[in-house]
Parts: structure tokens; sequence; C-alpha cells
């Protein structure tokens, strides 16, 4: 689906680039399947060059929360639009990648309304998440 089908009205999924090495490495685009699989269960329709890398981002999978984030900046595009999309991605560890497709795509003049997911998984390495005070005045 090219820019201009936009439906202004409804959403339109958006699948997440997947790297090359994780194609190679799966044999195939799990992002892109899944959002044809949504788009046909659902009738939303699915545009599949919306979003594509400006450059390849490392490997994620051995990089920490922060590390992500620093490898994802700036990596994705999207040609100039408007439309409310989702965006669709496999598996969610930070979320790095989703915000990072958000920002492109906000960048280029689209809603980003959503986003949609079969999993979640856990980073590995230890995260620091500032630790809360239940009874703290914010709390009550």
């Amino acid at each position: 689906m090219s820019v201009e089908h936009i439906d202004q009205d409804a959403a339109t999924l958006v699948a997440l680039p997947s790297s090359h090495g994780a194609i190679i490495r799966r044999g195939y685009d799990a992002n892109w399947l899944l959002a044809k699989a949504l788009s046909k269960v659902s009738g939303l329709p699915v545009a599949k060059s919306l979003l594509s890398f400006d450059r390849q981002p490392a490997d994620q999978r051995s990089l920490s929360a922060a590390e992500r984030v620093a490898n994802l900046k700036f990596t994705m595009k999207s040609p100039k639009g408007q439309g409310k999309l989702i965006l669709v991605d496999d598996v969610v560890t930070t979320g790095a990648s989703l915000l990072e497709g958000r920002r492109a795509l906000i960048d280029a003049g689209f809603s980003v309304i959503g986003f949609a997911t079969i999993a979640e998984t856990l980073l590995q390495k230890p995260v620091n998440i500032p630790k809360v005070d239940a009874r703290a005045p914010e709390w009550v």
C-alpha cells in the first residue's frame, strides 16, 4: 500500500522493519507476517513500505535497555503522509523499536494510535528500575 492510499479515517497496520540479520537468521520477516495475519482477521489494511531502516542498527539481542535506545536512535524513516497507524512488532522487550518507529512516523506526519504485539520478553540483563516507596505521598 502506498502513502497516497492510506485511509484518513480508519487505522492502517504498519509492521516495524526487521533487521537484515534477523530476516536472514529466521528465514522470514516475522513483523510483516504478523501484520498480514492481523489484517486478515481484523479487516484493517496493512502498509508494507511506510517504515524502513535509514541505517541498519547493531544486533539488539545482547544490549541493555539504554543501549537498545541508543542503538536505534534515528535509524528509521518514513515517507511523508497522513493517517492513523498501528505499529506491529512480534516481540516487545524494552519498547525501543516501537518508540523509534513511532518517532519516524510522527516526524513524517502520521498519527500513531497504538501498537500490536504477540509477546513480551524480559531482558536477560538487569534493568535499573527506581524503587518507589508505596507510602510516598504521590501514591496515597
